[in-house]
């Protein structure tokens, strides 16, 4: 069993819904099972009764279906298991969600996911179905694509009860494939539990889907963790490398030795090209202990500072993007470099001043498409 406990991403809002949403599915299950204990539909106490016919009504059906029980049953669930169970999910990937959608938004993303998700269950199954499952589910997919390289703090227990941190990307597709095998065997009729399957599989679909178009779209502010921004990255490094693979060698002329510093320059480049960054990291690191006004090529510092941002080592990769606008700041390229350095000083290292130095010397050179989030950094600096 795993049981995530929490998330390796920090929060700036207090998730105040998701507490609200726990909150509340917890208290009308206490009253689900208190009115189960006391009889129910069968009770001989009116007002049992009554509220027994509620939660009858609430739940999502597609032979009675009422249009209102696409929310209200997303509210009401089988068991105490099944309960705790969604809201030990919704608590760490609620959080986050709930941070980079607003409040609004997150509320507003959980009930309509949920209600698509029931939507979907009456298409394919009579059964009625009730529970958090598919509003969660959802959730937990738009985490993925709001920040897949964080991890998991999870309490592991299968004979052995420990804490162990787990990639945000296996994790969720560990539970996505334990999902699609329970609904295979379900349609094979391997299996007879009563689990919606189709709810949980459409949550994390409408999850993805509905995340990754608002970040697309700008209508949810981007960061440099997100999906598109990751897979933007892998797309530039590709064509830097590209670019770097296709530039024509110069052959120097026998009669003419290399210096020292041209046979370094010439080593970290061919490391690069090798893709053996680490080592070029440290020839690099070498040269400029030795002369502080190293110059290396464009193309080798591009790839080596985007290495080692994706790699977590964000202040080195800036050190060597500061390099790069030092000898070739005039460049075409360089204001996105510029841009780059400014986003990760105050996102991720909270170099404010060196963000809005950076701002400032490259405010004429910086195009449109840039301003938005120029703006929103100045907000952020404030």
């Amino acid at each position: 069993m795993l049981i995530p406990l929490g998330t390796t991403l920090q929060h700036r809002k207090q998730p105040n819904v998701t507490h609200s949403l726990i909150a509340i599915n917890l208290v009308i299950y206490a009253l689900q099972w208190g009115v189960g204990r006391s009889g129910g539909l069968l009770s001989n106490d009116a007002f049992v009764q009554s509220i027994a016919q509620l939660f009858e009504q609430c739940s999502l059906s597609s032979t009675h279906f009422h249009w209102y029980s696409l929310f209200t049953y997303q509210f009401l669930h089988g068991s105490w298991w099944h309960v705790i169970g969604n809201m030990i999910f919704l608590l760490p990937f609620g959080k986050a969600v709930e941070d980079r959608f607003g409040h609004f938004g997150f509320i507003s993303f959980y009930l309509l996911s949920g209600a698509v998700c029931g939507s979907l269950h009456t298409l394919v199954s009579i059964a009625p179905v009730i529970g958090a499952s598919g509003s969660v589910c959802a959730v937990t997919a738009a985490f993925l694509v709001l920040a897949p390289k964080t991890h998991i703090r999870v309490l592991f227990v299968f004979f052995l009860i420990g804490f162990i941190q787990i990639p945000s990307v296996l994790f969720v597709l560990f539970f996505v494939l334990i999902d699609s095998f329970g609904l295979l065997t379900n349609a094979l009729g391997v299996n007879s539990e009563p689990t919606a399957w189709v709810v949980h599989l459409g949550g994390y679909a409408i999850g993805f889907t509905v995340a990754f178009a608002l970040l697309k779209f700008q209508v949810v502010s981007s960061s440099e963790y997100d999906l598109p921004t990751l897979l933007l990255q892998l797309k530039r490094r590709r064509k830097f490398v590209k670019v770097f693979e296709h530039t024509p060698k110069v052959k120097s002329s026998p009669a003419t030795p290399l210096s020292e510093e041209e046979i370094v320059r010439a080593t970290i480049s061919d490391l690069v090209a090798k893709h053996q960054y680490e080592t070029a990291c440290d020839h690099l690191q070498k040269a400029l202990l030795n002369n502080e006004q190293f110059k290396l090529d464009k193309q080798s510092l591009t790839l080596l500072g985007n290495w080692l941002m994706s790699n977590g080592r964000v202040e080195d990769g800036c050190k060597v993007f500061e390099i790069y606008l030092k000898h070739w700041g005039d460049g075409a390229d360089a204001k996105d470099i510029a841009l780059l350095l400014a986003a990760k000083y105050v996102r991720t290292l909270g170099f404010t001043e060196k963000a809005r130095d950076i701002i400032d010397s490259y405010k004429d050179k910086f195009s449109d498409k840039h301003q938005s989030l120029i703006e929103q950094l100045l907000k952020e600096i404030q």
